[in-house]
């Protein structure tokens, strides 16, 4: 059987163009994944990677048949962590999936906030606060063993 990718691009009307290939390269950045499974009598999933076009410099095919999907270059992450910090709050956006990360300090004022990355948490402990439509997730300093930056993505790593 043959493999084969489809790259389609969507506007708010609907699909404007499909891309087909036997191998996708994502140049200089990454896309969100997401699966679902197949409904109906056949085991199958479906797995779909979305990316914005706000991040894409260009489409094309190489000299081999494969996509190359360029992503606009991003500036280089130097992204210190306060040192000081009791908690964070975060919040992921319904529209692009990605979220911010903010830093408290032990009066819960804002002492650093990070914007529009991925945000990866693992083992981290936390609960929500605040109220509608500003609920965010929590998280003490005590239970936080790590935070790494990085161009996309934010990884909050805990105790639990």
């Amino acid at each position: 059987m043959s493999k084969l990718w489809f790259f389609e691009i969507h506007n708010f009307m609907g699909l404007i163009e499909t891309f087909q290939a036997k191998a996708v390269l994502l140049k200089g950045g990454a896309g969100i994944q997401y699966q679902w499974p197949e409904k109906g009598g056949k085991q199958m999933w479906h797995v779909r990677e979305r990316i914005f076009s706000q991040d894409v410099n260009k489409v094309e095919y190489d000299q081999n048949g494969t996509l190359v999907v360029e992503f606009k270059p991003r500036p280089k992450v130097d992204e210190e962590i306060p040192e000081d910090f009791e908690s964070i709050t975060y919040a992921y956006s319904l529209q692009t999936s990605r979220g911010f990360v903010e830093f408290r300090d032990k009066n819960d004022v804002v002492i650093k906030k990070i914007s529009e990355k991925w945000i990866a948490v693992e083992n981290l402990p936390r609960m929500t606060t605040g109220e509608y439509p500003n609920i965010r997730l929590m998280a003490k300093r005590a239970d936080i063993v790590n935070v790494v930056v990085t161009n996309t993505c934010i990884v909050i790593v805990g105790n639990a």
